[in-house]
């Protein structure tokens, strides 16, 4: 029972797990960036719109932006 110590346990997932009998899951997917190429490249529509890859040297502050334009959420219902 550890787990139920740590902070934020009891007033989050203990409620949860208690009305719902379920504990919620966070669950991530990585995909690798070389089969994710393959892929976009075997669609026409999509391979004309692919952009060049960056290969010059950039400012941490412009990765950090590009990463953020980049990023998508992704709900599963």
């Amino acid at each position: 029972m550890a787990i139920l110590r740590q902070p934020g346990f009891l007033h989050s997932s203990f409620f949860i797990l208690h009305f719902l009998s379920a504990l919620p899951e966070n669950v991530n997917y990585a995909v690798k960036s070389s089969l994710l190429l393959s892929f976009l490249e075997s669609v026409p529509d999509v391979d004309a719109k692919l952009k060049a890859p960056v290969t010059a040297d950039r400012k941490f502050e412009e990765v950090v932006q590009s990463a953020q334009d980049a990023a998508v959420l992704v709900l599963v219902y």
